[in-house]
């Protein structure tokens, strides 16, 4: 029998066992992650300022996984989360793999360029 290194992912997408979020908590964050479209959104006030707040840090930067939708997915997450992870480093390897992940869709990949553009424009 052929073991894994440990620290080893496996198949893709497949949780380390030392991983502190399930695959439905990941899904679920992803799910609203994308979803989050603040500059049409009615009444998230908090979430569009943590945004802009990324876009007037990185003003002209070119959408890409590090630091932009890395930075973007921290602000979306910390209003969300409310401050709810275990420890920062914790939430710092929770906001990299969303952010990863997001990126190498190309569907929310487009949609989440498409903010950044946006948010930009509205700095």
């Amino acid at each position: 029998m052929t073991t894994q290194p440990e620290g080893s992912a496996g198949k893709k997408g497949r949780l380390r066992s030392q991983d502190s979020m399930s695959r439905e908590a990941l899904e679920e964050v992803l799910k609203q992650t994308a979803a989050l479209n603040p500059l049409t959104a009615n009444g998230d006030q908090a979430s569009l300022e943590a945004l802009l707040a990324v876009a007037r840090r990185y003003p002209g930067v070119e959408f890409q996984c590090e630091p932009v939708l890395v930075e973007l997915v921290r602000a979306a997450l910390g209003v969300q989360a409310g401050g709810g992870f275990q420890s920062e480093e914790q939430f710092g390897l929770i906001v990299k793999r969303v952010a990863n992940e997001l990126f190498a869709n190309p569907e929310t990949h487009a949609r989440l360029n498409s903010l950044w553009q946006h948010l930009n424009a509205a700095t």
